[in-house]
């Protein structure tokens, strides 16, 4: 499957890899197919401003009386800090302290 920024992708020169059934930019790379480098895309994501395809991602809707004491206890971020209609950034850890993805 293909998310609606995927022309942009590939017009920006990003080579496209399959993450679990989508067709995702892995890297850019510049006119001529020489890369720039992930290190230089993440320094340039932190000093400037990037933008992340999340199309693929999933949605989940939890509620009820425990739904905020269950996600404090499920991701590594604080959820009940948050104001309604915001978001956060953290991870799902499995019961060894992995990680299961972010959030």
């Amino acid at each position: 499957m293909k998310t609606p920024l995927y022309e942009e992708h590939v017009a920006l020169g990003a080579r496209m890899v399959d993450f679990s059934g989508w067709t995702m930019p892995l890297l850019y790379l510049p006119a001529g197919g020489q890369g720039r480098g992930i290190i230089q895309e993440h320094v340039h994501t932190r000093e400037c401003a990037s933008i992340f395809d999340t199309c693929h991602m999933g949605i989940f809707e939890i509620s009820g009386t425990a739904a905020e004491s269950d996600l404090e206890y499920l991701v590594t971020q604080s959820v009940s800090s948050l104001k309604p209609g915001a978001c956060s950034y953290g991870y799902l850890l499995a019961e060894n302290g992995g990680v299961i993805d972010d959030l």
